[in-house]
């Protein structure tokens, strides 16, 4: 098994604006790669985070949110129980990326 994974990913604006307008804030290559594997690695850590509260927290039964709920509104309501929301996680990590 190897230690490292290569890959080539193309993000264009029409497809992932967001991701886009971040990585093109970042004009060195090597800091937009990191960048990419800082998104990445944060989301799916707090992805498992919000996963543990949710088997831990209680038996009840956890709905899912309404189709109309932005993401940031369920954050909101899921910081109130103890999970991670998206703005502190945004605002933590730009400390960790400069333009």
């Amino acid at each position: 098994m190897e230690d490292s994974i290569e890959i080539t990913v193309t993000i264009n604006s029409d497809s992932f604006p967001l991701l886009f307008r971040h990585l093109a804030s970042t004009k060195a290559g090597r800091r937009r790669a990191a960048a990419l594997k800082l998104l990445a690695e944060n989301f799916l850590f707090i992805q498992q985070q919000n996963k543990n509260l949710m088997v831990t927290a209680s038996p009840q039964v956890v709905e899912p949110p309404h189709p109309r709920d932005s993401p940031e509104s369920v954050a909101v309501e899921n910081s109130a129980q103890g999970a991670l929301d998206l703005k502190s996680v945004r605002n933590s990590m730009s400390q960790f990326i400069s333009g």
